[in-house]
C-alpha cells in the first residue's frame, strides 16, 4: 500500500563544477517523473520521453528561515537566481522578521543585552526598517505574488507587545505603543509596521497569512 501510494519514478541530475574542480565539487537536483506521461521538470524546462521540451513556470518557491539581519548574502543571491530562472507564481517567505531587538529569550540576559546595545541591535524601529528595505528589494524579483507566512519569529513581536515589557523599554516605547494599538484593532503588528509606518507599496499582490492559515 505504501509503495503504491508514495512511490514515483525519479532520478538525480548531477552537475560537476568545472571551476572548483569536477573531481571534488558537484551539485545535484532531484527530479520526479509524471506517472502517465513519463515527463519531468528540471528548473524552467519540462522534458518529454520523445525528446521534446517546453518552458515550465514554477507554481511556488518557498524560502524558509529568512531572518533579516542574519541572512547570508550568498544564500540570498542563490534564491534570487532560482526565482529569476523558474519565475514562480508565488514566492513565500517565513521567519522574515528575526526579532533580534526584542527577543524574549534574551530579556533576562544582561550581558547579552549589553552586547546588543553596544552593537545598536536593541532598536525595534531600526530592525523593522531593515525588514522594510529588504522587502522592497525582494519585491523587484521575478514572481507574481508574495506570501508572507506567519512564523514563530513574527510571533516574537506579538509576544513582546502582549507582555507589556516595552513600558520599561524607553528606546522602543513610542513605536511599541503604536503597534500595540494596531494589535488591539486586530491587526498583524509586523504587517502594520511595513504598510502603515514605513509605507510599503507594491504592484505585486502580497498575501499576509495569519498564524493558523494554510
Amino acid at each position: 500500500y505504501m509503495a503504491k501510494h508514495d512511490h514515483v519514478l525519479g532520478g538525480i541530475i548531477l552537475e560537476l563544477d568545472e571551476e572548483l574542480g569536477p573531481e571534488t565539487f558537484f551539485h545535484f537536483r532531484q527530479v520526479q517523473f509524471e506517472p502517465k506521461s513519463g515527463a519531468f521538470i528540471d528548473l524552467d524546462t519540462k522534458y518529454f520521453p520523445d525528446g521534446s521540451t517546453k518552458p515550465s513556470k514554477a507554481r511556488i518557491v518557498k524560502v524558509p528561515d529568512y531572518h533579516v539581519s542574519e541572512t547570508d548574502p550568498v544564500a540570498k543571491n542563490a534564491w534570487k537566481e532560482i526565482v529569476s530562472t523558474v519565475k514562480p507564481e508565488y514566492l513565500s517567505l517565513e521567519d522574515f522578521f528575526n526579532g533580534t531587538s526584542i527577543n524574549h529569550h534574551d530579556q533576562s540576559k544582561m550581558l547579552t543585552l549589553a552586547k546588543k546595545a553596544k552593537e545598536g541591535k536593541l532598536l525595534l524601529r531600526d530592525e523593522l526598517e531593515e525588514c522594510f528595505n529588504e522587502l522592497q528589494d525582494i519585491l523587484t524579483w521575478d514572481f507574481d505574488t508574495l506570501i508572507m507566512i506567519y512564523g514563530n519569529h513574527e510571533d516574537f513581536l506579538y509576544r513582546y507587545l502582549d507582555s507589556g515589557i516595552y513600558v520599561k523599554d524607553p528606546h522602543n516605547k513610542e513605536i511599541s505603543l503604536e503597534l500595540a494599538q494596531a494589535v488591539l484593532k486586530g491587526k498583524n503588528p509586523f504587517q502594520y509596521a511595513m504598510e502603515e509606518i514605513f509605507g510599503l507599496k507594491s504592484e505585486k499582490k502580497i498575501i499576509w497569512l495569519k498564524e493558523d492559515d494554510s
